[in-house]
């Protein structure tokens, strides 16, 4: 990373501070995850912790990988693209476009693979630092 992509001191608090919001909004419905923002906050969890391995992974993999957790209910491509694109701009992730078109089909746009940034690792281990144990669920 080059010191221009170090994230500023105000997008560390930025991503931490969506990572707090994201954990409080699974907190408060952990019997199941009925809103749809509870099921984004998990589907993003598991892209970030997808990607926190170090691979830079396409949108179809990323697809994949959500489907083989079995999170219900399923998410199409393009709700799996749109969330990555939302990931994108809050900082958690970036973008590595293919440098010219050789070995890609041709009618297919241009390869696209995301990576995650320090900011999107803030964010990861804020969000599991914060994960309920089985202790701390359900009925008492």
């Amino acid at each position: 990373m080059t010191p221009a992509s170090l994230p500023t001191l105000a997008q560390q608090v930025q991503a931490l501070g969506m990572a707090s919001a994201t954990r409080l909004r699974e907190a408060v419905g952990h019997h199941a995850l009925t809103t749809a923002g509870q099921r984004a906050a998990l589907r993003r969890r598991h892209l970030l912790s997808q990607l926190a391995c170090g691979d830079a992974l396409a949108i179809n993999a990323l697809h994949e990988r959500l489907e083989q957790a079995g999170i219900t209910p399923p998410i199409t491509r393009s709700g799996v693209s749109a969330l990555v694109e939302t990931m994108r701009q809050s900082g958690w992730l970036y973008r590595e476009m293919a440098a010219n078109r050789t070995g890609i089909p041709v009618g297919t746009g241009r390869f696209a693979r995301y990576r995650i940034t320090d900011l999107g690792l803030a964010a990861l281990a804020a969000m599991r630092e914060n994960e309920p144990t089985p202790a701390t669920l359900g009925d008492h």
